[in-house]
């Protein structure tokens, strides 16, 4: 596993669990953040991460629509038909200003 992904991993673990009631953490999530951490001593510290993630979740500006809209992209496909669903959360105050 790349340095470069292991920063992704380990961002991607600990933003789920941002998003889950009081700070719950699964038995497995900690233990490969265990394992990253052991592997990649520079990577930051957990506090660090999802400190900056926070800040990003509430803060959208410089990001635009469409980065949004594939942050959460999904797609199924038959074969022949693929369609592509996204999910945005918005107030509705900002949803008057697009």
């Amino acid at each position: 596993l790349p340095e470069a992904l292991s920063f992704n991993v380990s961002g991607s673990i600990l933003f789920k669990c941002m998003s889950l009631e009081a700070d719950r953490i699964t038995e497995q999530q900690e233990k490969v953040l265990s394992i990253l951490e052991e592997k990649f001593p520079d990577l930051p510290p957990r506090e660090e991460i999802i400190s900056v993630l926070q800040e990003t979740q509430f803060n959208p500006q410089g990001v635009s629509i469409e980065e949004v809209m594939l942050k959460d992209l999904k797609e199924i496909s038959d074969g022949e038909i693929k369609v592509a669903i996204s999910t945005v959360y918005m107030t509705l105050e900002v949803r008057g200003n697009l």
